[in-house]
């Protein structure tokens, strides 16, 4: 299971999700075995989407050889094409009576002066899907455990919003989101789950990799930010090209997905198209950099590094936090969230490399 959080505003909408490995065929080399596939598209020029559940299969024929269907790319290639003008009712009849697959896709489509957001599916209706209006923000996810716990995504927004006191401003749901998401993908690979009847242990954590985020301003000739893209086309990130997002030694050492995650966040202020985005995206990455700091999920001389290299690196003046005395004596725990690791035992260098 994914996680998909949709977001919209009178002003903007966010769409976010995580990755996950891909299959691509019974017969893989390791390059395609490690391949990670990226959940969020848009289309130009006013719709964009995330993909949760199954969407390809495997056809059998009569010599017994199997063909992989991938029916997320069959769509993209019936909806793309800049003549296709409504891709809302393209996706709606693509997903019409295709019952090998158990897909859907939640979007946000601007219209005029309007936001959308909604889901679709090629069986009616998603039902992990939840919605919630929290002042002028409306937000569209799934929750990836609702058998077990059908509020843990819920929970972990309103926390987020009650402690940092959020608003409905583009930097605070920025905030929020990258953070919802961040927080499940670092529970790690099992989850020990609790609801009101009974206790699970062990539970599957299947959503992963690293956080990818896409945001739709309706007062801007240039609608469409991907925030990964320039973080998904460097080889220096926490992609399978160098690292690999789902092995057991980032879920051990989970404050490295923080890290990568900052180098997401900055590499984008560099892009041209990306200007009137930049302010934010630098009061997000300090805002981030805060909450790395006040939830000890790095030590400070070690997060204080990192912040000299952004600060060199993007031509910024970012203020280095305050060196705790109890952080060199104390173990490294970071918010609960790495197992059977008792202290930070990365090479800075290392770290220094995804920013």
């Amino acid at each position: 299971m994914t996680l998909i959080i949709g977001c919209i505003t009178p002003e903007y909408g966010i769409i976010a999700g995580d990755t996950q490995l891909t299959t691509t065929g019974l017969d893989r080399d390791e390059k395609d075995r490690l391949s990670t596939q990226i959940k969020l598209k848009y289309y130009y020029p006013n719709f964009m989407t995330g993909i949760l559940g199954k969407w390809s299969w495997f056809s059998v024929g009569d010599n017994g050889i199997a063909n992989y269907i991938n029916e997320y790319e069959n769509l993209i290639n019936c909806i793309n094409p800049r003549e296709v003008e409504n891709k809302l009712d393209g996706a709606s009849r693509f997903l019409i009576g295709r019952e090998k697959i158990d897909a859907t896709l939640i979007y946000i489509k601007k219209e005029n002066d309007d936001l959308e957001l909604n889901a679709i599916s090629n069986n009616g209706c998603h039902k992990d899907l939840k919605r919630l209006e929290i002042s002028n923000s409306q937000y569209l996810f799934n929750e990836p455990f609702n058998s077990l716990k059908d509020d843990l995504v819920t929970n972990i927004i309103y926390e987020l919003i009650g402690k940092y006191n959020l608003t409905e401003s583009l930097l605070d749901n920025l905030f929020l989101i990258n953070n919802a998401i961040l927080k499940l993908i670092t529970l790690g690979k099992t989850l020990d789950i609790s609801n009101k009847t009974e206790n699970v242990l062990g539970v599957k954590n299947t959503v992963g990799g690293y956080v990818t985020i896409q945001v739709l301003q309706m007062n801007k000739t240039f609608n469409f930010n991907y925030l990964f893209q320039p973080y998904s086309s460097d080889f220096n990130c926490l992609l399978d090209k160098t690292s690999n997002p789902f092995s057991n030694y980032i879920n051990c050492n989970s404050y490295i997905r923080y890290i990568d995650n900052l180098g997401m966040i900055f590499k984008k202020i560099k892009f041209p198209e990306c200007a009137d985005l930049k302010n934010t995206l630098i009061e997000l990455g300090i805002k981030q950099i805060n909450y790395i700091s006040e939830n000890n999920i790095l030590i400070g001389s070690d997060l204080n590094e990192i912040i000299n290299v952004i600060n060199k690196k993007y031509d910024l003046s970012i203020p280095t936090i305050e060196i705790k005395i109890e952080d060199s004596e104390s173990e490294f725990i970071g918010l609960n969230l790495v197992l059977d690791v008792e202290e930070n035992n990365v090479n800075i260098e290392y770290l220094k490399r995804f920013i």
